[in-house]
């Protein structure tokens, strides 16, 4: 199911890494990759940009500046490889 937002929005997107035992664990790096409307792709880490909030679960705050589908993707490498891909709808405004 697709989550609805409007513009000026402010987004948690989460990840939760586990090992292969299904504890959470922390992957030697994370990388969030964001594709708005007009298909630009931009790229956040950890370390870096990325937010770690506990043992394997990361996040990144996301202003909605444009209108339309955003498509999301997480990746951990090293100790956990792991990978997850989402979106969410940005309504038209019919004010701005």
């Amino acid at each position: 199911m697709t989550n609805f937002y409007d513009r000026g929005d402010v987004v948690r997107l989460t990840a939760n890494f586990t090992n292969l035992a299904g504890s959470a664990a922390d992957p030697s790096s994370v990388t969030l990759r964001i594709k708005q409307p007009d298909n630009s792709v931009v790229t956040y880490n950890f370390p870096g940009t990325l937010t770690k909030d506990s043992t394997g679960q990361y996040h990144y705050d996301f202003a909605i500046t444009e209108s339309g589908d955003i498509y999301y993707r997480f990746e951990g490498t090293g100790d956990v490889q792991a990978a997850g891909e989402n979106l969410f709808h940005v309504r038209v405004s019919n004010i701005i």
